[in-house]
């Protein structure tokens, strides 16, 4: 088993560590992809209770289609914790002695009611860490959520009342701190969404309808 897999499935390196590896290497790429049961393979008992058998066949089976559409290139908690369940179970199935860690499930569940939807991408998901590793240890989950929730709504703001309108996965820019959003347009199936930062520059989301 190529070593990348176990440091992802151990906490060794992160999600996008993981993902860019994959992108950029065509033998783990492969070496994944072979790992993925065909449609007759399915039929073996041991495939019965992989509770990614739906996301399989409606992706054709495709790794890269069910990284990207199921669980959103790992830009958001649920992502994350998909993205992390999913190869676990892909690698226990194919008999390798991996462990279990709960990390990405917990901070999913924890972030679940506080994250806004219109909040995301890999620099505000990474900003967020950064915000609930300056939560004191000593407060309770409900004090933790309450704190965060409030420090998540004073840093990611907008000029107006209005909050960006995600036609893909949200990637709100994020410097020393989220930037401030300003306003989006639409040109055809082109949506930009701009935003402001500390000194004024201007930054441009291009997503497509």
């Amino acid at each position: 088993m190529n070593r990348c897999i176990l440091d992802f499935l151990n906490l060794k390196i992160g999600v996008r560590e993981f993902l860019d590896k994959i992108e950029q290497d065509k033998e783990l790429f492969q070496e994944l992809q072979s790992l993925i049961p065909t449609e007759e393979a399915l039929s073996d008992e041991k495939w019965k209770n992989f509770p990614y058998v739906l996301t399989l066949r409606t992706h054709k089976f495709d790794l890269q289609k069910i990284i990207k559409i199921s669980f959103s290139n790992g830009t958001n908690p649920s992502g994350k914790s998909g993205l992390y369940n999913f190869f676990y179970k892909l690698m226990s199935l194919n008999g390798f002695d991996v462990e279990y860690n709960d990390f990405y499930h917990k901070r999913f569940i924890f972030l679940l009611d506080i994250l806004p939807e219109y909040i995301g991408g890999d620099e505000a998901d990474a900003y967020i860490d950064k915000l609930i590793e300056s939560l004191p240890a000593n407060a309770s989950e409900s004090q933790r959520k309450k704190m965060l929730k409030q420090m998540i709504k004073e840093s990611f703001v907008s000029e107006t009342s209005k909050k960006p309108r995600w036609v893909q996965e949200p990637e709100w820019p994020v410097s020393n701190k989220p930037l401030l959003f300003i306003s989006q347009s639409k040109q055809g199936s082109m949506v930009t969404y701009c935003f402001k930062d500390e000194k004024g520059n201007i930054k441009e989301i291009i997503q497509y309808d």
